[in-house]
């Protein structure tokens, strides 16, 4: 019975400990975030928009489309216009 409990309480402390592993991650990441300059922002939405452009004109020409984790849409495309 008492190896029992001590399996439980062991559990019990892993389960916390990986929470507290990934809190600090997400804290981590919101950190990063903060630290990121509004033109780095506003050049990666602009860099997304001619992205989904070229998406909806020229799609036979579409290689992969990948979401990232970040949630920000990556395109890759033969299409010479995107990447300038």
């Amino acid at each position: 019975m008492w190896l029992r409990k001590i399996k439980i309480d062991l559990m019990i402390s892993g389960m916390v400990e990986k929470l507290s592993l990934m809190a600090g991650q997400y804290q981590q990441g919101r950190n990063e975030m903060r630290r990121v300059s509004k033109g780095e922002v506003n050049e990666q939405f602009v860099r997304e928009k001619k992205c989904l452009a070229a998406l909806k004109k020229c799609a036979m020409e579409l290689l992969l489309l990948s979401v990232k984790p970040d949630t920000l849409l990556t395109v890759f495309t033969t299409d010479k216009s995107v990447l300038s």
